[in-house]
């Protein structure tokens, strides 16, 4: 089972709801990711960053799918 993601086991719940709508806003660089938690006091690396994004960009169009 892999590792839960960073940003998942330190953002709190509502910090997360705020980020991923944050992302949603327009489709977000992982630069604008990474800085958004800079900015919030977060030093998470921006290739975990990368990773997490790239892994909701995936569930979301899984979704979509799913949907469709």
């Amino acid at each position: 089972m892999p590792l839960p993601w960073k940003i998942e086991t330190d953002l709190t719940a509502d910090e997360l709801a705020q980020l991923r709508a944050f992302l949603r806003e327009r489709r977000r660089t992982v630069d604008e990711a990474h800085e958004w938690l800079l900015a919030r006091g977060y030093t998470i690396s921006r290739s975990a960053v990368g990773g997490w994004l790239a892994k909701e960009r995936a569930e979301i169009a899984a979704e979509a799918m799913r949907h469709s």
